[in-house]
């Protein structure tokens, strides 16, 4: 399904930049070789970073610690 229809970037390519641990939005952009235009998709993807962020901060290694993903 397209999730930027200005750039014509689909959820799974914005999934894949988005879990490549991207710092902004605009550098999601970047890594998918587009740029930010009208905008409207921004916060779509700035929810894609938080569930990826939510998801993967943090990781048990085994013996009771937690460690940064």
């Amino acid at each position: 399904m397209f999730i930027c229809i200005c750039n014509a970037l689909s959820d799974s390519e914005l999934k894949d930049a988005v879990s490549q641990g991207h710092g902004s939005v605009d550098d999601v952009y970047r890594a998918c070789g587009a740029e930010r235009q009208c905008g409207c998709c921004a916060e779509i993807i700035a929810e894609m970073m938080r569930d990826h962020s939510d998801d993967n901060w943090a990781v048990p290694d085994g013996e009771g610690q937690v460690v940064a993903a």
